[in-house]
């Protein structure tokens, strides 16, 4: 990276001085498998981008270019800068676990619950599991200073995950059309999408309209 970094320096120094390189360790197959051109297992970046769009089609029979691309960029944002990233293209397209279309998708239903509520019956009287994800959005702010401080993207990914599982039990536990608490619960939720939605562009990842 130093020769490619002093080769640009050659025709773009301006580019140079706004650009800083962070090393990563190696990327490698499931079970932390090495790639090598030698062995045949060795990956071209549009070699991954085509087996997660395959998955994609085959696992939920999508072909949304935002959604492979979410897949990819937080398969490798998720992980801590330094180390070795264990690329699992069926993990990376999961709608379940620590996944860029996780998160994608909850947002989505965040946007389902907005389209279905009406901003009335206000009142202070708040469970837990409004309370939890309360607490949880109120730690954006500090969460992205640090990541930005530290230069790691993992620390907003691994936040936005949490926030999602924390706004998955809030989903379960607390109807928001026609509740009693509707318009707290649906201020709630705008504030829920507002905050995913900026992580999630942070991280170079855009939420579907649909999935």
């Amino acid at each position: 990276m130093r020769v490619v970094m002093k080769s640009i320096e050659q025709y773009a120094p301006d580019l140079i001085e706004k650009s800083t390189h962070l090393t990563h360790g190696m990327v490698k197959l499931p079970g932390m498998v090495k790639m090598s051109s030698r062995k045949g297992n060795f990956l071209r970046a549009v070699d991954v981008l085509q087996m997660v769009k395959d998955a994609l089609k085959s696992e939920y029979n999508s072909d949304d270019e935002k959604i492979a691309l979410g897949a990819i960029k937080y398969a490798f944002l998720k992980s801590k800068l330094g180390g070795d990233i264990e690329l699992d293209i069926k993990e990376s397209v999961s709608m379940t676990g620590n996944s860029g279309p996780y998160l994608q998708y909850s947002a989505v239903r965040a946007k389902k619950i907005l389209e279905k509520s009406e901003n009335n019956n206000k009142t202070n009287n708040l469970n837990n599991h409004e309370i939890n994800l309360i607490k949880k959005l109120n730690q954006y702010e500090s969460v992205l200073a640090e990541a930005e401080k530290d230069l790691a993207p993992h620390k907003l990914a691994t936040y936005l995950y949490e926030t999602a599982q924390e706004f998955s039990r809030f989903y379960e536990n607390c109807p928001v059309a026609g509740s009693e608490n509707e318009g707290t619960r649906r201020l709630i939720v705008e504030t829920y999408l507002k905050i995913i939605t900026h992580g999630l562009n942070i991280l170079g990842i855009e939420v579907p309209e649909r999935m």
